[in-house]
């Protein structure tokens, strides 16, 4: 099998969605011999905060022996609130925890419909739309969603950020999102 050299966004929010999903029914995820490509990605991303990196599998399952899972840390985000629509769960997965790890605080959903419905019960600072929102066009997305929250930055996505290095694509919306703040 040929060896792992770079990794999408999407691919990098099934891992968070995975490590998610795994807590929350009370197990947890590590990650064992990852490449230094990974490990980077994790540092520059911030998801290193989230993911457990061992240099070897029998140190991973030996962590599991050794450490006892501590409570939950209340660490939500306390800053700018962002909601995240796109039709990808990996997607939503990567750039919530990459935004939260940034100090942002996350909404993101999968429907247009259950966009418009967070934002007649949240007050979000900015609206970000990924490369597959909705079958309509972005245009017609943002005409539907902003009247909901008039004040909130919008930052579309283009067509191949989820197709991106992670890195780069995680790099690339922050930028976008400290752009448009200003």
């Amino acid at each position: 099998m040929p060896a792992v050299s770079r990794v999408d966004s999407a691919r990098m929010g099934l891992l968070v969605r995975y490590l998610s999903h795994t807590r929350n029914r009370g197990g947890d995820l590590r990650l064992a011999s990852a490449p230094p490509f990974l490990e980077h990605l994790l540092q520059i991303t911030k998801l290193s905060t989230i993911f457990q990196t061992y240099g070897s599998e029998e140190e991973a399952i030996v962590s599991f022996l050794k450490e006892t899972r501590t409570a939950k840390k209340d660490n939500a985000a306390a800053g700018p609130k962002v909601l995240f629509v796109d039709q990808s769960a990996d997607l939503c997965a990567f750039v919530r925890g990459l935004l939260h790890n940034h100090g942002y605080e996350v909404l993101s959903t999968c429907r247009v419909r259950d966009a418009k419905m967070l934002l007649t019960a949240a007050k979000v600072d900015y609206i970000v739309l990924g490369p597959d929102c909705a079958q309509l066009s972005s245009d017609s997305v943002v005409a539907s969603l902003q009247p909901l929250a008039p004040s909130a930055k919008v930052v579309l996505l283009h067509n191949d950020f989820k197709y991106d290095d992670a890195e780069r694509a995680g790099r690339e919306l922050l930028q976008r999102m400290q752009a448009s703040a200003q």
